[in-house]
């Protein structure tokens, strides 16, 4: 099984490539990891954690972690969902300094599931 802790990263399926990485540390929570990606902000995006070009190789623009899409899963599922290619690995971690603002954005930002809180 991949390496799957704070900071590891993924790109999510979709029209567009997103990229997510884990918010968590999982083994702080039995195994689950909390997922969050990186969206291209606008007008009216959520900014309680913006994430600036040069962050992270992939980051071009100004972006958001889009928190309405926050997702708790078991990092067997993850592995299942990397092995089966439906998310696809990325190399680069995220940096801690990227982690700890997405934490308190997590804690502030009005679309994040108040249930998911206890994963932080």
């Amino acid at each position: 099984m991949p390496d799957i802790s704070q900071g590891t990263t993924f790109f999510l399926p979709g029209r567009k490539q997103h990229l997510a990485f884990v918010l968590n540390k999982p083994e702080d929570h039995a195994g689950t990891a909390l997922v969050v990606n990186v969206t291209t902000q606008y007008t009216m995006s959520d900014t309680s954690c913006r994430v600036f070009r040069g962050e992270h190789s992939f980051i071009e623009h100004a972006s958001v972690i889009y928190y309405a899409g926050a997702q708790a899963k078991h990092i067997e599922d993850i592995a299942r969902l990397i092995s089966e290619q439906i998310w696809l690995p990325c190399v680069e971690r995220v940096t801690q300094a990227l982690i700890d603002r997405a934490l308190a954005g997590a804690r502030v930002s009005p679309e994040f599931l108040q249930t998911l809180l206890p994963l932080l």
